[in-house]
């Protein structure tokens, strides 16, 4: 059973490759370019060193930052469009 519906999918962050093909109906808005860096972050952490600490803090905050504020204005672009 097929529809003739449109799809929009948000992403916050493109990790990569999907695992899966999608039906070509199905577009993809990839809303950063950043990537999460909690991983960077820990061993920042791991290491004591304080620099590494605040450089991998301050791009951990940026990146939450720009995920919240892409997320604001996308749902604000979605509502407008009704």
């Amino acid at each position: 059973m097929e529809f003739d519906y449109n799809v929009e999918i948000l992403c916050t962050y493109n990790l990569g490759p999907m695992a899966y093909p999608l039906d070509s109906a199905v577009k993809i808005t990839y809303l950063t370019e950043n990537a999460p860096n909690r991983d960077a972050f820990k061993v920042a952490l791991k290491s004591k060193n304080p620099f590494k600490v605040l450089s991998e803090g301050y791009k951990a905050f940026n990146t939450l930052r720009l995920k919240k504020q892409s997320m604001i204005h996308a749902i604000k672009n979605i509502e407008s469009e009704r």
